[in-house]
């Protein structure tokens, strides 16, 4: 059964390419935001099953939007993407909650492996 997802990156070429991806794997993209603050209020309007998003965003970083999704619906799937490879922002949103961690550029086979884990 295909996933309804949520991504969530400030930039919209990663958000392109991350899109195209979760198509090519069955699965659906319902929303799109730039920022946290974004990702917020599209979660809470969409109910998605996944919300892929991405660590370091202006306005507020993924950390801060998970945290505020995860207090209000602890049955989030949140997967935390970044560019960084800062393993202590990592370990801070795994701990925070996040379901798995994905490097970008995003790897196909890398993204199936985790949305089949969920």
């Amino acid at each position: 059964m295909p996933y309804s997802i949520l991504v969530v990156d400030d930039s919209r070429f990663d958000r392109i390419i991350i899109k195209n991806i979760i198509e090519e794997l069955g699965h659906i993209v319902i929303g799109e935001a730039e920022n946290g603050k974004e990702a917020i209020n599209e979660y809470f309007k969409l109910y998605p099953d996944i919300v892929l998003m991405n660590l370091l965003m202006p306005v507020m970083d993924g950390i801060e939007a998970m945290k505020f999704i995860l207090e209000n619906d602890p049955q989030a799937n949140i997967i935390v993407t970044s560019s960084s490879s800062e393993k202590e922002y990592i370990k801070k949103a795994i701990i925070n909650g996040a379901k798995d961690f994905l490097a970008i550029p995003i790897q196909k086979e890398k993204l199936k492996e985790i949305l089949e884990k969920i």
